[in-house]
């Protein structure tokens, strides 16, 4: 229910006329303008089959929409990838219930994706506390997408030991995020 202003000022003007008390009306929908949005909440399925030597990473949103799928490191044929994709949908119930009659094990982790989780990915800790002030300020989009790159660039540091890895602001400022780590 919205309020009318209009009608709150008119009760008011009629209540200090006849002189009753003035209740508070609160109003509806009304949110601290400073308050935190709340970090959204992906949902990560593995999947593997060691009869097949097959193993995936499929992410969904929030909403339940597919926004990854991850092949990079499986060992896939072309038959098993066109099976795999043939059944992959948008709608995570979908995807459920579609992979539930399927050879694979499937492993399911809902990921807060915050500032915290950022950096328990990052390689370097070093400076965190400038992350944690720039983070709030951005969008939710933004901070999916930098979350995306830090698991790749974590692998590629991981992969590069003698590549020493960047403080993390330096790394987001740097737009880094936009590189494909996978392949370098």
């Amino acid at each position: 229910m919205e309020t009318n202003f209009n009608d709150l000022a008119n009760d008011v003007f009629k209540k200090l006329q006849t002189g009753t008390s003035i209740e508070e009306r609160p109003i509806q929908d009304e949110q601290p303008i400073n308050e935190p949005k709340p970090a959204p909440i992906m949902k990560r399925f593995l999947l593997s089959s060691p009869k097949l030597n097959v193993s995936a990473e499929v992410w969904f949103n929030e909403k339940g929409l597919l926004c990854r799928v991850d092949l990079v490191n499986c060992i896939i044929d072309r038959k098993q990838l066109t099976y795999l994709l043939s059944n992959l949908t948008q709608d995570e119930h979908a995807f459920r219930h579609t992979i539930k009659g399927s050879l694979f094990k499937v492993r399911f982790k809902e990921v807060i994706i915050d500032v915290e989780e950022f950096l328990n990915i990052y390689p370097y800790a070093r400076n965190s506390h400038l992350v944690r002030d720039w983070w709030p300020k951005q969008l939710v989009g933004l901070h999916i997408r930098i979350y995306f790159a830090a698991l790749d660039y974590r692998e590629y540091c991981q992969r590069n030991q003698r590549y020493k890895p960047k403080i993390a602001m330096q790394w987001i400022k740097d737009k880094e995020y936009l590189n494909d780590w996978k392949v370098l």
